[in-house]
């Protein structure tokens, strides 16, 4: 499990593991959220190579599992969230961390497709 501290514009790693590709709903990712956050909706955002993928945790939430379509290589995570109670548009936003995803070893002929991660409309909508 990796546990982070967002904290101002900044994530904090405060325990991490290797990560290996090829993973489906098994490495957590577990946020403590610290002063303004804390009444944010906040969303996860996951970038590699071309691709975006973003994690709605809400106002409430504080851990998710890393999206299964990373692959080997280099992925930058950071934090977004928005202030609901406000009457003008507030955004908060962190400087992204680096994950370094790892080759896992894992060969299958037959492997089941990845649950796709849902966009962010899609997950929005779900919580509704």
């Amino acid at each position: 499990m990796w546990k982070f501290l967002v904290k101002n514009q900044s994530i904090e790693v405060l325990e991490r593991e290797v990560l290996a590709d090829h993973q489906i709903q098994y490495v957590q990712f577990r946020f403590t959220f610290d002063g303004d956050w804390r009444r944010f909706h906040k969303v996860v955002q996951f970038t590699q190579c071309d691709e975006t993928y973003n994690i709605v945790l809400g106002t409430d939430g504080t851990s998710l599992y890393l999206p299964a379509e990373l692959h080997v290589g280099a992925a930058k995570m950071s934090v977004f969230g928005y202030d609901t109670e406000s009457d003008t548009t507030v955004r908060a936003t962190t400087v992204p961390v680096t994950l370094n995803i790892c080759p896992s070893g894992f060969v299958g002929d037959d492997e089941p497709p990845i649950p796709p991660t849902p966009d962010l409309y899609a997950q929005l909508l779900k919580k509704i």
